[in-house]
Order: structure tokens, then sequence, then C-alpha cells
């Protein structure tokens, strides 16, 4: 079979987010999926080593401050390290959701939203995503 012919076959987890046709034809024919694969895989084989030098203390069922800190945040500084962490709570009964983590574009933005919430106010008002880690 001649080179063009190959059909790349893409290994993904789709849990049903996304259609199958999305994730196996579409995606991988635009221009960003190409542009961007050798910084993927760079970076997946940094987060691999990560993983694989962190594994006996993540088996340890750390807790969830235990397990950003060994793990999290260094696959942050991999992926995106403009990113801040929500500040701690003393006490309060966890009803309202308040992300862990904030992604920024950039390092002024980052700097900007660790400015409001020092004042209190909306650190997340610029971030590109925000997320909490699941309870394990």
């Amino acid at each position: 079979m001649p080179q063009d012919d190959v059909k790349i076959q893409y290994a993904h987890s789709n849990h049903g987010l996304f259609s199958e046709d999305y994730l196996d034809e579409v995606l991988p024919g635009r221009g960003i999926w190409t542009q961007i694969e050798d910084e993927a895989k760079l970076a997946f084989e940094q987060i691999r080593h990560i993983y694989q030098e962190k594994e006996s203390i993540l088996n340890k069922k750390l807790d969830e401050d235990g397990t950003e800190q060994a793990f999290i945040e260094k696959v942050l500084d991999v992926i995106n390290p403009h990113y801040l962490r929500r500040p701690k709570k003393s006490g309060g009964s966890g009803k309202r959701w308040i992300p862990d983590y904030a992604l920024f574009d950039n390092k002024t933005k980052r700097i900007e939203a660790r400015r409001r919430r020092q004042e209190g106010s909306n650190m997340f008002k610029d971030s590109l995503y925000r997320f909490n880690l699941w309870r394990r």
C-alpha cells in the first residue's frame, strides 16, 4: 500500500463527549492538529516521565493536596505554566463550587488575576479554563 493511503488510527478515550467520526476523521485533518503534533508528543513524554517518577508516591493514596503538589502542578508546568491555584480555605461547608485551578494564556493575565485574588475580587475573570480535581 502506498504511504499516502495509510490511515493513522488515533487512540482516544472518548466517553461519549464527541462523535467518533469527529475524533477519527475531522480533528486530525485540521491544521492546528498537525502543527502542534511535535509539541504535544514532547509534552506527553515529559508528563509520562513525571508520572513514572511519582508513580510510587501516587499509588499511596495521597490526599488531594498531596496529589496536586506531587503530580498535578508538575503537569501544569508542562502544559501551561500560567496557572493559579485557588486559595486554601480554613473550614467552611464546601457548598460553593470554586475551581481548584485557573489557566491563563500569559503571565500578565496570571499576575493580574493574582492581584484581583488578593483584593478579594474575581480571580477567574480572564481565565482560559477552570477546573476541579475529582475525588479518587
